[in-house]
């Protein structure tokens, strides 16, 4: 989280392909196929996260230093600055990190 990565640290070249792929769902050139699966029949994130519904994750709770909370709060205001009202975050004592399996198909 620091930045600093170890010489021999590098993921195996098919990993890096993987998430490269997994990434790319998401650019701009995909968005009007994506976003009706975030929010089907005008569903909010908001609402999907105060919803009961079981699912098969892995969640922790996370501790967080000074800096990196820092930079998560620069994050969360840039993204309101520039789109208000879009987004409702998550109070910092209910931050956590969600793990789940990137699976090729």
């Amino acid at each position: 989280m620091n930045g600093a990565v170890a010489p021999d640290d590098a993921p195996p070249h098919e990993h890096v392909e993987f998430v490269k792929s997994v990434m790319a769902e998401f650019d701009q050139a995909h968005h009007a196929r994506y976003y009706p699966k975030l929010a089907p029949n005008g569903r909010t994130l908001e609402e999907w996260y105060q919803t009961e519904h079981a699912e098969a994750t892995l969640i922790t709770n996370v501790s967080l230093s000074n800096k990196v909370t820092a930079i998560v709060d620069q994050f969360m205001r840039a993204v309101d600055d520039k789109l208000p009202n879009m987004y409702g975050w998550f109070e910092p004592t209910s931050w956590h990190m969600t793990v789940r399996a990137l699976v090729p198909k």
